[in-house]
């Protein structure tokens, strides 16, 4: 496991410096606001398990091809459990995300979360809240909808596959990307 990682965070910093080409180098003309977007996704699930969230995002293209950004999460979770009731929590955290365009459509992205969440802890034989660290690497594609404006679907792995996160392999999410 250790040297898949390591192979990764080589990979990742060879397409970030990759990204720095002469050919893809940020233009001049362009004033800092044409580089910002902003975008995320909204989870809606109803049933004996409801969740509402939302992830908003802000990011920057640092060059054509090439950028990052950060993000929050919030999620309502509710779930009707067989004989114990309704069991209600709040899921929050942020993330960090680098995003690498290999063609107009599709792209390579890796992301970090740190989600806090309510959890089970076997030493005081109850619930409390912890920190959960989440690393995607995937990647999806993008369609065009406006002048600068994307809908995106993705497929993300989780490499750390911490036992207490809310999410499963892969994760699977649509959004929408809109510059500024």
């Amino acid at each position: 496991m250790k040297k898949s990682i390591s192979l990764l965070l080589f990979a990742l910093l060879a397409i970030g410096g990759y990204c720095q080409s002469a050919s893809d180098a940020k233009p001049k003309d362009r004033r800092i606001w044409d580089r910002i977007f902003i975008g995320g996704d909204v989870s809606l699930t109803f049933g004996s398990v409801t969740v509402i969230g939302a992830t908003p995002t802000v990011g920057y293209m640092i060059t054509n091809k090439w950028s990052a950004g950060i993000g929050a999460t919030y999620l309502y979770f509710s779930q009707n459990i067989q004989g114990f009731g309704r069991y209600n929590t709040s899921i929050y955290g942020g993330n960090v995300f680098s995003r690498y365009l290999i063609t107009d459509q599709i792209f390579a992205q890796s992301e970090y979360h740190v989600l806090n969440v309510d959890a089970y802890d076997f030493e005081q034989d109850d619930f409390a809240r912890k920190n959960i660290p989440i690393w995607y690497v995937g990647g999806g594609y993008r369609a065009s909808v406006g002048s600068n404006t994307f809908v995106m679907i993705m497929v993300l792995f989780d490499l750390i596959e911490d036992l207490n996160s809310p999410y499963s392999n892969p994760q699977i999410r649509g959004g929408i990307s809109i510059g500024l």
